[in-house]
């Protein structure tokens, strides 16, 4: 047993260890990927996972909760103080385990089997996991038509649909995102469903429009793990009271036990990170997606837009031939530098689609984006030459891979770090 126990540890050890240290040697340019602060890591590591926590975030009942969880219980509260600052939202369900956990929460809790659905499907860029998800929960969804000429919704189809049928809900559910849903072009006061999970740190950091502002009948949620910068969870936020108090009342016990009170705990930290330094962070990311393009642009990859724009969030989208863009991901992968490549129906053609979010943590600027705009133009022409021509050029970057975000002032930094360390 002995034996075996060592084996298993030097098995683990040698998985956990290899994938660190690629890690730590990529060009992280994937749009659905983030570095956390030592502050968040922290709290999620912390003595509080594990601990339970029973029924809603509005109230707490002594007599039917776990003994202790009303020392937990203030977290929630904190939360909902800290979205209303970022988001003016009116109620906010940090329970959700992740994004699409938190989709599946407010559907099976605002919907009902055989209710009509408008969302957004492939052909306009949503996610592709809730077509799936909709039909699984008896809907009748219905997939929004595509603006062919200008690569986004139609939203005079939308507004058709939503006045002729009888339309329960509209989901939008983007992954490909250079621009955002313009909810004040929707007609009427039907309940919208916004996974702003891509874009919901740029949101909180007001380079894009609050949809809080567009529509007075708005859930909004989100994973976390992505421009917010905080731990792998998710986030449900509404500006409908109403709204709030159904969710709170069915989504436990009904369909979740336990919160992970330590993702919780972590997401608290982000929330506060992003009311610190959110907005310096979003505008630096969308200024670092729009320099990109212009490198690349120079360098004649053919940059994919939406409504007449490159992108006004941390995505590029680069369109490329079917067997160049395999070649490209290819090549990507050999070089350890992470992006997603398909074939996308928004923009009917194969892409990469690269993010800015993560290395806008590291503080990358102008001179990093340069060099970075090298590499993707070597992956392209002259991938055999790359380890050559371009060693100074991947060495420099990987060193810079710092985090360069220091969300909270010294003083503060202090307090949060003798926090922690009581928490470990």
């Amino acid at each position: 047993m002995t034996i075996q126990i060592s084996s298993y540890l030097e098995d683990f050890t040698t998985i956990v260890s290899s994938f660190l240290e690629y890690q730590d040697n990529t060009i992280p340019l994937c749009a659905a990927e983030n570095a956390l602060s030592p502050l968040v890591r922290a709290v999620g590591g912390s003595r509080l996972h594990g601990r339970f926590i029973d029924g809603g975030v509005i109230s707490h009942d002594n007599n039917t909760n776990f003994i202790g969880s009303e020392m937990l219980f203030p977290l929630y509260k904190l939360i909902n103080e800290l979205c209303k600052q970022l988001f003016s939202s009116r109620y906010a369900d940090p329970r959700p385990l992740s994004g699409l956990n938190a989709a599946t929460l407010v559907l099976m809790s605002l919907t009902s089997p055989g209710d009509k659905v408008l969302f957004t499907g492939p052909s306009t860029g949503g996610h592709s996991t809730y077509p799936t998800l909709l039909k699984r929960l008896g809907l009748y969804p219905y997939e929004i038509n595509k603006d062919a000429e200008q690569c986004t919704y139609d939203y005079e189809w939308i507004n058709t649909r939503v006045s002729e049928d009888n339309i329960k809900a509209i989901v939008f559910c983007p992954s490909e995102i250079l621009k955002v849903p313009d909810f004040s072009r929707i007609c009427g006061d039907t309940l919208i469903i916004y996974d702003a999970t891509q874009t919901i740190g740029l949101i909180a950091g007001k380079v894009l429009p609050n949809p809080f502002t567009q529509s007075s009948n708005m859930v909004v949620l989100c994973g976390a793990d992505k421009t917010l910068c905080g731990p792998v969870c998710g986030l449900v936020m509404t500006n409908n009271e109403e709204i709030g108090e159904m969710l709170d009342e069915i989504i436990n016990p009904k369909y979740i036990r336990n919160s992970q009170i330590h993702h919780v705990a972590a997401l608290a930290i982000a929330l506060i990170e992003a009311l610190s330094l959110g907005e310096k962070y979003a505008q630096h990311t969308v200024d670092n997606s729009l320099r990109l393009e212009k490198l690349l642009t120079q360098m004649n990859f053919n940059i994919c837009k939406s409504e007449g724009i490159v992108t006004e969030t941390h995505q590029l989208v680069l369109r490329m031939h079917k067997i160049e863009s395999q070649n490209f991901f290819m090549q990507a992968r050999r070089n350890k530098i992470t992006m997603n490549q398909k074939y996308s129906m928004l923009f009917d053609d194969y892409i990469i689609r690269l993010g800015v979010q993560e290395i806008t943590r590291y503080g990358w600027g102008h001179d990093e984006l340069t060099r970075v705009s090298r590499i993707l133009s070597a992956l392209r022409d002259s991938p055999e030459f790359i380890k050559i021509n371009l060693k100074e050029d991947f060495e420099d970057l990987r060193r810079r891979k710092t985090c360069f975000y220091k969300v909270l002032d010294s003083s503060i930094d202090e307090l949060f770090l003798e926090t922690i360390q009581s928490l470990s």
